[in-house]
């Protein structure tokens, strides 16, 4: 039960990745600061 939602939300939080990293492509100044990849994630069960 737990796997299946820490897999899902890792999941939710690459397709948020994908789509600030393609927005990113097209501005001047790349958003890096809150992107998922540089926030940890911890679930406290």
């Amino acid at each position: 039960m737990q796997d299946d939602i820490i897999k899902k939300y890792q999941e939710k939080l690459q397709e948020i990745s994908n789509e600030v990293n393609s927005r990113n492509q097209e501005r001047t100044f790349p958003y890096i600061l809150m992107g998922p990849k540089n926030i940890p994630n911890s679930i406290v069960a």
